[in-house]
Formats: structure tokens, sequence, C-alpha cells
């Protein structure tokens, strides 16, 4: 670190960048890191709204930078949102979807935020 001697904290910054990579707060995940949250959280039973929670949490920790970098589209992680959800409980939620969106085109996902209320609702 030849050029950080003179205390300067810029130049300290930069050469330690360069022995990081990664570092820089770019790219911490993948959509491969979303999709084993979804199939982890699939497999698992959600009798109560406070694991629909903990999977909202863990989902939008990883899905919001995702979205942020234009790495996973709108409409992409709102389908894979439900995904994550149990079959069993995926039909309630549609269920209640279908009664309060009954306009809703039925190929295009639900917005995940609705998923996760119709969710509260059912649970």
């Amino acid at each position: 670190m030849l050029e950080a001697q003179v205390s300067n904290y810029n130049a300290f910054m930069k050469e330690v960048k360069v022995m990081y990579p990664g570092w820089d707060g770019k790219r911490h995940y993948t959509l491969s890191d979303l999709q084993a949250i979804v199939h982890e959280y699939a497999k698992k039973t959600m009798p109560s709204y406070q694991e629909l929670s903990n999977y909202l949490h863990v989902f939008k920790k990883v899905m919001q930078p995702l979205l942020a970098e234009d790495r996973i589209g709108k409409a992409e992680h709102n389908h894979i949102f439900m995904e994550g959800i149990p079959k069993d409980t995926q039909a309630l939620i549609r269920t209640r979807l279908m009664i309060k969106c009954p306009d809703h085109y039925p190929q295009d996902p639900y917005p995940f935020m609705d998923i996760f209320t119709a969710g509260h609702f059912v649970l």
C-alpha cells in the first residue's frame, strides 16, 4: 500500500477495494439466491401469519437489490414470490385474491404485496 502510506484515507480505501473484489457493495445476491429462498419456503408449512412475514422479510432482502440493479423484472418477482408459498396456502390466497380483484387478468401475477395481504387475511 505505497500510495496509502501518507495517511490519505481515500487512497487507502482505493487500495483496499482492489484487494477485495466485490467489496463495492454491488451484486451481493443473484437470482439463484432468490430461487433458493423460494424453494426452501415452498417446502415448509406456513401455519401462521408470522411464518409468512418471515418469508416476506427474507424475500425482500434479496429481491430489492436485484430489482434495483435491474436483474429481475417486476412481473418476475411477483410470480416468484407466490412460488415460495406452500401449495395449500397458495390455494387459499388465490381464492382470496380472486374475490378481492375480480377483474385481474389471470395470466398476470398478482403484486407480491397483494399476495402478502391476502395471506395475512387467510392465515
